[in-house]
Formats: C-alpha cells, sequence, structure tokens
C-alpha cells in the first residue's frame, strides 16, 4: 500500500478530490488484491536484498541514514498538522465549540479506563512485543552482533523510548487531521493513508513531499521486514551451513508465498496477526523466554552481559527477569487467550466471585 501510494501522490491522484473521495480510494486500493502483488513483490525482494547484503551494508546502512529522514519529515508532518487542526472548527455533539488539534490532543492523553479490558492489554503488549522486537528472535539475534562493551540496559531503554516517542509523533501528525476532516479515529492502519493525502495535496508542493514522504515510510516498514526475516536466514546459514545469499533468497521466497495468503485469503492476516501473533505467540514466547534467562541461564553469563551495570541495578534487573516480568507476562498470556477464544469468559467469572 505504501509502495502504491508513491505514484498517486507524483501523479496528481488526489489533486482536486474532495475528502470522501480520497477515503474512498484506499477502500478500493485494499479491495484489488491482484494490483496490490506486484508492489508485495517489490517489497518482499527489497527486504530479501537488505538482508541479503549482511548486517552492516544492508540493515546497518538502512537504519542509519533513511529511519532519521523519515523520522525529520514525519516531525515536519506533525508541526503542519497540529497548526492545520488550530484553524479547523469544531462542534461537539454537547455544543461546544473546539478544534481538531484540541480534539486530537484529548484523545491520544485522555485515557478512558472503562473501557480498558483484557483484548487491550494483550494489544498493547502485543503491538509492543512486536514494535521493539521482543518474543520473535529479533533482539537475540541482534544481540548476538554487538560488541561486548555496549551498555545493554542503557539500549534497552533508548530503543523502547525511541519507539514510544516515535509513535507519539505519528499520532500528532495524523490525528489533527482525522478529527478536522470528521474521519473515524478507530479505522486503524488505514488512518494513515487517508489523513496524508487529505493534509497533503492541497498544500504546496503537498506531492512531491508526500511521494517522498510514502518513499521513506517505505524503509520504515522494511527496517521492521529485515528484522524479521533476519533471524530466520542467520539461523540457517549457521545451521546448515549455507552462504547467506542463498539462505536469504530461500526464506525471502517462502516469505513472499506466507503473503500471498494475507493477500488472497479473507480473514488470513487477521487470524495470523491479532489470534496468533499478538494473542498467543509472542507473550508465549516472551515468557519461555524470560523463565529460560532468569531461571536456566549461568547467572555468571548474565552478569558478564551486564558489563558496566552497577551491582545494584543487576541484582534488581534479575529479580525483575526471574519474578515480576514472568508472572505478569503469563497473566496477559491467558488473559489474551480467553479474550480472543472465550469471550472473556475467565474475566466474567473473576468479577462474578468478587461481586
Amino acid at each position: 500500500w505504501v509502495i502504491m501510494y508513491i505514484p498517486k501522490f507524483l501523479f496528481g491522484a488526489f489533486e482536486g478530490q474532495s475528502t470522501e473521495e480520497i477515503s474512498a480510494q484506499f477502500g478500493q486500493a485494499i479491495s484489488n488484491p491482484i494490483g496490490v502483488l506486484p508492489y508485495f513483490t517489490f517489497f518482499a525482494a527489497l527486504t530479501t536484498w537488505l538482508v541479503a547484503r549482511g548486517v552492516n551494508s544492508g540493515i546497518e546502512w538502512a537504519s542509519k541514514v533513511l529511519m532519521p529522514l523519515f523520522f525529520t519529515l514525519l516531525i515536519a508532518l506533525s508541526l503542519y498538522s497540529l497548526w492545520s487542526g488550530l484553524s479547523t472548527e469544531i462542534v461537539t455533539e454537547s455544543g461546544e465549540k473546539t478544534n481538531g488539534t484540541a480534539q486530537a490532543l484529548s484523545f491520544l492523553f485522555s485515557p478512558d479506563w472503562s473501557a480498558v479490558n483484557a483484548g487491550t492489554v494483550t494489544r498493547a503488549l502485543g503491538q509492543a512485543f512486536f514494535s521493539i522486537g521482543l518474543g520473535s528472535a529479533i533482539m537475540i539475534t541482534y544481540g548476538s552482533y554487538l560488541p561486548k562493551s555496549i551498555n545493554i540496559p542503557k539500549s534497552a531503554l533508548i530503543v523502547g523510548l525511541t519507539d514510544t516517542g516515535v509513535a507519539l509523533v505519528a499520532g500528532l501528525a495524523i490525528f489533527p487531521i482525522v478529527f478536522s476532516h470528521g474521519l473515524d479515529a478507530t479505522a486503524g492502519a488505514g488512518l494513515f493513508f487517508q489523513t496524508l493525502p487529505i493534509a497533503l495535496h492541497s498544500a504546496p508542493g503537498g506531492s512531491f513531499i508526500g511521494a517522498a514522504f510514502f518513499f521513506l515510510a517505505i524503509f520504515a516498514a522494511v527496517t521492521s521486514s529485515i528484522s524479521l526475516l533476519e533471524p530466520i536466514v542467520a539461523w540457517v546459514s549457521e545451521r546448515f551451513n549455507m552462504a547467506r545469499m542463498k539462505a536469504a533468497i530461500m526464506m525471502g521466497v517462502a516469505m513472499w508465498i506466507l503473503g500471498l495468503c494475507s493477500i488472497y485469503i479473507g480473514g488470513f492476516m487477521d487470524f495470523i496477526d491479532v489470534k496468533l501473533t499478538a494473542a498467543i505467540m509472542l507473550p508465549l514466547t516472551g515468557f519461555l523466554t524470560v523463565v529460560f534467562v532468569g531461571w536456566r541461564m549461568n547467572k555468571a553469563m548474565v552478569d558478564e552481559q551486564m558489563a558496566g551495570v552497577s551491582a545494584g541495578l543487576r541484582h534488581l534487573l534479575f529479580f525483575l527477569v526471574r519474578f515480576v516480568a514472568p508472572i505478569s507476562v503469563f497473566i496477559v498470556l491467558i488473559l489474551g487467550i480467553d479474550h480472543t477464544y472465550f469471550h472473556d469468559t475467565l474475566g466474567k467469572l473473576l468479577h462474578i466471585v468478587s461481586a
């Protein structure tokens, strides 16, 4: 979808279009699987090529050069979105006058605690695991490439804060436009493909900025896809003593075949993404990982990985890994399975017992 929108911007597909017409273009795009196939094939080939080039020439280059450009443009778009939202007057259901920016800030930073349930926690944990790369061998694989001089807790903190910061900036770039134009704030990933064309199609240089943004967004997506492909390529290459290029091509083709299922089989992606990965695989793998590190790994080996960290912080982290993290993740795993497959049956029983 991201690749598809680059020529749309360059050739003026959004010029003179109303908000409804621009939103409809996204619906037309996702309902045409044949039209998506060449773009998906290109994306899979790009991912495979970068992984085949290795960590330094492929993955590190994409992360160091392209991601800062993407983040800079995202900040600029968020400032433009906040500014344009201030000039839009909106009348709420209660009759109060406000603007798109104020509504966006309220939507993002004023939580409705009554809406929080087991499903909310499960989806939040699944999103956190996915965006940071936990529970899918990504961090273990990348960690094996790190020099021993790296401060792991400090690096983990930087990764977590950066990931959260980018998510907040993306929200500030999207939601002021969403509320200013009366779009559905709960529309999910589709908002990305609706709000930016609406915001940029009439702005000076909007076609170029939009094309550049989606071009860089491709590489933001590629950094995730190469992280998912890298662990299996590294394992196949080492396990079978296979050349990295050959292993990358084999796994890339397998990835492409699996990707066809998400294009042509209705509901397949929802099952894999929500019902299997987010609800079971990521929290289960995370649980097994912390149990292994906390209870099976030699403590001296764990301490060796924490070189440069104070003794007090090492003891705290070890306590969290042994006791707090396994219990917390296991509870979320059980509640997620209950919410996804049993419609909160356990939660309802607990509510009855507590009452």
